[in-house]
C-alpha cells in the first residue's frame, strides 16, 4: 500500500484522475447502489434485510482489522494506536445506535475510507485530508438533498455527513498504522500549504452564504434562502418511520458540525504522531 501511494504523491496528475474516477463511479451512485441492494430483499421483511446487511458489514470489518491489529501491535506508539481504534470504534458504535435509518448506510463508512486513502498523497496531512472528506461528502449530501431528490426528505442529511467523516477516519487510521510517511510536523508548514488554503477557501464560501442569508438553517419568515437545511424541524429527539419499526435522531447542524469537529481534533493529530520527519 505505501509503495503505491508513494508512486501516487509523485504522480499527482494520476492521483487527481483516479479520485475523480472513484468519485463517479462508486460515491455519486451509492444510493443508486443502496437501491439495487435493498432490491435483492424484495419479499423480505425489514429486520431480515437490516441483519444481513449488518453480518456482512462485520465480516467486512473483521477481515479489515485482522491485519490493521497486526500491524497496531508492531507500531512504535501502540498505546496511542489503541486510543486511535477504540474512540472510533465507540464513536461508530454511538452512531450506528443514533443516526444510522436503515443498515445499508454503512456502506458510506466503507467508501469514503478508501475515498481519503486515495486523496492523501495530493493532501499530504491527516488533518486536511480529514476536512476534504468531510467536505466532499457534504457536496455529495447537498447534492441528493437541493437536486437530485428535494422531495424525499425534509432535512440535509448531516447523519450520512458524519458516516463519510467516520469513514474518512477509518481511512486516516488505516494509514497512520501503516506509518505512511508525511512531511508536516509543524502547524507553521500545515497552514501555509496549498491544500489547507483549499479548505479554508470552501469554509469560508459557506460561512458567507450562511450570513448573507444565501443558506439558512431552518425556515425564516420574512428571509427567502437559496438552500434550507431544515425544512421541518422533528418534533422530538428521536424520528419514527415504517410504522415505528425503524427509530432514529436526525443530526441538526450544529449536531453534525459538533461531531465532525470531534474526529477533526481526535484524528488530526495524526499529523504530529506520525513517524515522519520534515
Amino acid at each position: 500500500m505505501n509503495q503505491i501511494l508513494s508512486w501516487l504523491k509523485v504522480h499527482p496528475l494520476w492521483n487527481v484522475i483516479i479520485v475523480f474516477i472513484y468519485y463517479l463511479l462508486v460515491v455519486l451512485p451509492h444510493e443508486w447502489v443502496g437501491v439495487t441492494i435493498a432490491g435483492l430483499f424484495e419479499g423480505q421483511s425489514r429486520l431480515y434485510y437490516n441483519n444481513v446487511i449488518l453480518g456482512v458489514s462485520l465480516l467486512i470489518a473483521l477481515i479489515v482489522i485482522i491485519p490493521h491489529l497486526k500491524r497496531l501491535l508492531n507500531h512504535p506508539k501502540q498505546r496511542l494506536g489503541w486510543i486511535y481504534l477504540l474512540s472510533l470504534v465507540s464513536l461508530i458504535t454511538f452512531a450506528f445506535n443514533t443516526i444510522i435509518i436503515v443498515n445499508i448506510e454503512l456502506i458510506h463508512i466503507i467508501q469514503y475510507a478508501v475515498f481519503a486513502i486515495l486523496i492523501f498523497p495530493l493532501m499530504n496531512g491527516y488533518t486536511v485530508t480529514l476536512l476534504l472528506t468531510s467536505l466532499v461528502g457534504s457536496i455529495d449530501e447537498g447534492y441528493q438533498y437541493f437536486y437530485l431528490s428535494p422531495q424525499r426528505t425534509n432535512y440535509y442529511d448531516l447523519n450520512d455527513v458524519v458516516f463519510n467523516t467516520l469513514g474518512g477516519a477509518c481511512g486516516l487510521l488505516w494509514l497512520w498504522t501503516g506509518q505512511y510517511p508525511t512531511s508536516y510536523r509543524k502547524v507553521s508548514e500545515i497552514l501555509k500549504s496549498w491544500q489547507w488554503l483549499c479548505v479554508l477557501a470552501s469554509v469560508t464560501t459557506v460561512a458567507l452564504l450562511i450570513l448573507v442569508g444565501k443558506v439558512a438553517y431552518f425556515p425564516t419568515e420574512g428571509i427567502e434562502a437559496l438552500w434550507t437545511l431544515v425544512r421541518k424541524v422533528p418534533d422530538g429527539f428521536w424520528t419514527s418511520i415504517d410504522n415505528n419499526t425503524i427509530v432514529f435522531h436526525v443530526s441538526l447542524p450544529l449536531e453534525g458540525l459538533l461531531y465532525c469537529i470531534i474526529l477533526w481534533v481526535l484524528y488530526g493529530t495524526m499529523d504530529f504522531t506520525s513517524r515522519a520527519k520534515s
